[in-house]
Parts: C-alpha cells; sequence; structure tokens
C-alpha cells in the first residue's frame, strides 16, 4: 500500500462520517471522538486506530510504524458499518422517539392530575 491509497482510506472514512452521521470536523480524530457512541464499540475502536494511523502518517518517519494490513482491516470495518446507514431512517427514529416521549410524559402527567382530583374527592 502507499500513500496515496492509504490517504484515500482515511478520506473515504473522513467522508462516510461527514454524510451518514453528520460529523462536520476538520480531522478523523476530531470526527471519531465527536461519533463517540454513534459507533457501535468494535467500529469506534477501529476508527481510533484509523485516526491514530492518520496522525502518525503525517510524519513520514513515522509512517514505518503503521501496520498496513490492519489499517485495511479497520477500513474494511469502519466502512461496511457506515455504509449500512440510512440518514433518512435515523432522523425518522429520532423523530419518532421524541414524540413516544413527549405522549408518556402527557399520559403521566394526565394520571397523576386524574389520581390528584380522584384523591381530593372532585371526581
Amino acid at each position: 500500500m502507499d500513500n496515496d491509497q492509504f490517504a484515500a482510506q482515511i478520506s473515504e472514512v473522513s467522508t462516510l462520517l461527514s454524510e451518514k452521521l453528520k460529523v462536520h470536523e476538520a480531522t478523523l480524530d476530531r470526527q471519531v471522538d465527536k461519533a463517540g457512541r454513534m459507533l457501535p464499540r468494535k467500529v469506534r475502536a477501529e476508527a481510533i486506530y484509523l485516526a491514530h494511523a492518520a496522525s502518525l502518517a503525517e510524519n513520514p518517519k513515522l509512517m514505518r510504524m503503521i501496520d498496513l494490513p490492519k489499517v485495511d482491516k479497520a477500513h474494511l470495518a469502519v466502512t461496511t458499518w457506515l455504509r449500512t446507514i440510512d440518514p433518512l431512517e435515523r432522523r425518522w427514529t429520532r423523530a419518532l422517539n421524541f414524540l413516544a416521549v413527549i405522549m408518556f410524559n402527557i399520559l403521566l402527567i394526565g394520571g397523576v392530575v386524574i389520581w390528584w382530583l380522584w384523591y381530593q374527592g372532585k371526581v
């Protein structure tokens, strides 16, 4: 693997994080930090490794420390998972969860009000 292929892999992961998770940051390291719990544990570990490798790649002497087969494996794992995400479905799920919380709170408050009126003898 040469530097161009490595840079293309890092760029692809960064682009997918921006498109799928809406994490817009300057570096992959900051994107992975910001994505945080949106990534599953194993995928997050692979993304952290890619971010670390990207920071090492900035220095030509440190570039030799990067395990290129592991970079390929991490790239494959992260991109495979990110490609399964549907941003529209994520928005719908978030909106429905928000509405479910609101409805639960309305039902709970209504039940407490009815109980309080019954307790006071007004119902």
